[in-house]
């Protein structure tokens, strides 16, 4: 895989895994814990296996790709 299709996919991952988080604490807010509860368990289970099943084949075809985002995320909080 060319590596800068690698980006474009570890972008559009990190963004995908970003609105989903960033979903929870509205949720939260606006229904009862009963409603709540399965997003509050689903969610993170589907962001770990975003990482797992996409981001990864992104990072084999890039291996510098995995340091460079993650200290970019350390350093500024999100990807852009």
């Amino acid at each position: 895989m060319d590596k800068k299709l690698a980006r474009h996919i570890a972008v559009a991952t990190c963004r995908s895994s970003s609105l989903l988080a960033n979903l929870m604490p509205t949720l939260k807010e606006h229904l009862s814990e009963a409603e709540y509860a399965p997003f509050r368990e689903a969610i993170p289970q589907l962001i770990v296996e975003i990482d797992n099943r996409i981001m990864k084949l992104a990072y084999i075809a890039d291996p510098d790709l995995e340091v460079e985002i993650g200290n970019h995320i350390q350093k500024f909080g999100h990807l852009t």
